[in-house]
């Protein structure tokens, strides 16, 4: 933390410009993180088209899933699955879980899974 410190000793000898300028590159930096973050979740994932669908409180999809090992499953096709994974917004934050190969009732508690929060902003 010592470098934190030395940082915030720096940052208040800057002027009110500099201030301006470094909290514009420090949002453009944010902003870049947050983009490549979404990008590497999405390549994990292929959505379904037109499987969309609303299920009590959850969004469901079927996904494809990439499991990241030298599977043929993953390397000569779209995945494992489709599986149906749901999302819904919580206090502002996006939840999914995931729901398994067959689609839940509306009716009931989910079966399988475990909620998960995501920085997902929007859910396609």
């Amino acid at each position: 933390m010592a470098n934190l410190q030395t940082t915030k000793r720096q940052l208040r000898a800057l002027s009110v410009r500099d201030l301006l300028d470094l909290d514009e590159y420090l949002h453009d930096q944010v902003d870049q993180k947050e983009r490549a973050q979404r990008a590497k979740r999405a390549a994990k994932r292929e959505v379904v088209p037109g499987s969309a669908r609303a299920v009590g409180e959850w969004t469901m999809q079927l996904e494809y899933v990439k499991c990241g090992k030298e599977c043929r499953t993953c390397t000569e096709g779209k995945g494992h699955g489709p599986y149906w994974y749901g999302y819904r917004t919580t206090g502002g934050r996006t939840i999914s879980k995931y729901f398994g190969k067959n689609l839940p009732e509306s009716n009931g508690p989910a079966r399988r899974g475990r909620g998960r929060q995501t920085g997902a902003r929007n859910v396609a």
